[in-house]
Order: structure tokens, then C-alpha cells, then sequence
């Protein structure tokens, strides 16, 4: 028994969403729930939106999407190595795309798709320190996270939940998001491109985008897309640019809505399992049940000190009456009975 191969294949159904899974019966266990998403930009951002929250909505699931330009998403493809290999490899991609040390960066993973001798899949990365200031808010308001991802992997796993794309090439454009657009291109379950370009210089953004887009055909030996979806305003600064894009990759351009899903409790079939809030020193459940259950405690503490308290009360006041029960007189007597009963003894 070849117990290397079961241990990379049971890895690997961890690492697969339900909708890309090819022949792992993992994942595929999902139970419908109520989530609220919570979109921001950073973490001062975060610490208003929590602070004009309900206490309903922060005791409920929340996921905590990060429109962040400082959280990166990239797509890997490696060739020949075994799945365990695959973080090891993804450490030095990091370390390069934040140009920070591996011990102050916080990452997370996923293989989507694999054939013998080829992986692909999808990373999140950030400074630790960044992850740090955000789980520091939400420890503050008293919430925990179930989920902490990127904007772009709410937005896309919204979108596979609605559209049926699962045999087709597409490129998914997101500009819905503030200060960010958010590209993702698929050929069925390969993810060739995801990322997300900073928007604050639109005619740069364009540009990058554009060249992203030639350079995903470039390297694909698939050269067009089978369709091209567009998520956001159109407004008349973007306009232009997506009518270059139809003209030069040929694909007419399909607009689609979700609407604002940044405070609005929605069931949504998860595709991706990034999560940054794994990274938790204290175990999500455990530190929900401390939140929920403080007021319990802290009432119980203040029975507990009362309860002290009478009983030292009670007992002062049973030493002050014995006290007072005999004189002087009888306290000496007592003792002279005590030793005249001890010379008896001898």
C-alpha cells in the first residue's frame, strides 16, 4: 500500500471547493446557512462599520471580505512536484511578491485543479502585522470572524454560485469593488489569472489590465474568451475601455448585478476555502463561546465573591459568640482541669 499517494490524496480533497472537485468526495458536505459579509478597505474602516453594527448581526456568522490593496491574490500552476511540496513552493512567491521576511507574512492556499503531473490553484497572502491590526478591531467589538478572505474570492464565488461557467473560458471582471479591480480568468476549474489592481490611476489600471489580459492568451494555447463578465457601474470613464476589450479579444461583454451584499444576510454555497481566520491563535468556537457567554461569567464571579464574602461574615460572627459564651474565670478553670487530666495520664 502506497500510503504516500493516500496521504497526498486526502490533502488534496481538503484543498478542493465543492464545484471543482474531480472524483474526491470531500467538501461536497455543505450545510445552507446565513452569513453576513462584511466588506472593507482597512482596518480603521472595519472598526466603524463593527461600531453602527446590531448585536444580532455581530453574534451571527460573519465573513470579513478584505478590499484591501495591501492583500494579494495570485493564481500557481507547478509541474511534477506532490501536493505536500506545494506550500513549500508558494513561500518563496510570497516572500517575493511582499518583499517581506516568511516569518511576518500570513498565507493561505488552494489546489483547484490536478492531473498527473500538474497543480493549480489559487493563494492569499498579507503582512502578518496587517492581519494582526484587523483581528485586533474585531477583538475589540467583541466579533469573531468565520471567514476572513479577499474581496475578489466573495465576488467570483458569488458568481459561480449563479452562473453555470464550469465548461467554459471566461474572464470575470469585478469593478464594484472601492479602490480595486479585480480580474479572474478560468478555463473550467484552471484558474490562469486572479488578481486584484489598484484603481486609484484609472488610465494605469487600465493599461495593467489590458496587459494581463494579452499575456493570460499569450501563454494559453487557448487564444479567446468564451465569454467576458463585467461586475460594477458602467460609467463613461470605463466605457471605453470595455469596448477596446470586445474589439480586441472579440467577445462580447455580458454585464451582471448581485447588488450590495457589504451588510446583507444572503446563503451562499462556498467554492473556496481561503481562510485567513484560521490563522487564529485561539480557535474561532472557543473564542465565540467566550464572547457570547461573558456576561454569564462575570455574573457568576459576582455570586461567587458575595457568597465568599457572607461566609467569612458568618463565620467572624460564630467566633465573636463563642468567644463571648465564657468568662475569663471559666477559660482559666478549663485549663486547670486540662492539666490535672494530663497528669492523670502519666
Amino acid at each position: 500500500m502506497d500510503f504516500k499517494k493516500i496521504q497526498d490524496k486526502f490533502k488534496l480533497g481538503l484543498k478542493m471547493p465543492g464545484r471543482f472537485n474531480l472524483g474526491f468526495k470531500t467538501a461536497n458536505h455543505w450545510k445552507e446557512q446565513k452569513v453576513l459579509y462584511v466588506n472593507t478597505v482597512s482596518p480603521v474602516a472595519l472598526k466603524v462599520q463593527l461600531s453602527q453594527m446590531t448585536k444580532s448581526e455581530k453574534d451571527g456568522d460573519i465573513y470579513l471580505c478584505l478590499e484591501d490593496t495591501n492583500v494579494l491574490v495570485r493564481s500557481f500552476q507547478f509541474e511534477n512536484i506532490a501536493l505536500s511540496e506545494v506550500e513549500g513552493q508558494l513561500q518563496g512567491q510570497v516572500v517575493e511578491l511582499l518583499g517581506l521576511p516568511l516569518e511576518d507574512i500570513v498565507f493561505d492556499f488552494q489546489v483547484l485543479h490536478t492531473v498527473p503531473g500538474y497543480l493549480n490553484g489559487i493563494f492569499l497572502c498579507l503582512s502578518k502585522k496587517l492581519l494582526e491590526e484587523y483581528i485586533a478591531v474585531l477583538d475589540q467589538s467583541r466579533v469573531v470572524a468565520a471567514k476572513i478572505t479577499a474581496g475578489v474570492i466573495k465576488s467570483l464565488e458569488r458568481f459561480l454560485g449563479t452562473y453555470d461557467v464550469k465548461l467554459k473560458r471566461f474572464c470575470f471582471l469585478d469593478f464594484s469593488a472601492e479602490h480595486l479591480v479585480n480580474i479572474a480568468i478560468f478555463n473550467q476549474s484552471v484558474c490562469e489569472l486572479i488578481r486584484n489592481i489598484p484603481c486609484d490611476n484609472m488610465d494605469h489600471a487600465k493599461l495593467e489590465l489590458v496587459q494581463s489580459l494579452r499575456s493570460v492568451c499569450a501563454k494559453s494555447h487557448v487564444k479567446k474568451f468564451d465569454s467576458i463578465y463585467v461586475c460594477g457601474e458602467k460609467t463613461d470613464e470605463n466605457s471605453e475601455l470595455f469596448s477596446g476589450l470586445e474589439q480586441s479579444f472579440d467577445t462580447k461583454l455580458e454585464w451582471i448585478s448581485f447588488g450590495d451584499i457589504s451588510q446583507e444576510k444572503k446563503s451562499v454555497k462556498p467554492f473556496f476555502s481561503l481562510n485567513l481566520a484560521s490563522r487564529y491563535l485561539v480557535p474561532l468556537p472557543l473564542k465565540r463561546l467566550v464572547y457570547q457567554n461573558t456576561k454569564y461569567v462575570l455574573g457568576g464571579c459576582a455570586c461567587f465573591i458575595v457568597l465568599f464574602g457572607i461566609s467569612i461574615i458568618l463565620r467572624q460572627h460564630s467566633i465573636h459568640t463563642l468567644r463571648n459564651s465564657f468568662s475569663k474565670a471559666d477559660y482559666a478553670y478549663a485549663m486547670v482541669l486540662q492539666e490535672q487530666a494530663a497528669k492523670m495520664k502519666k
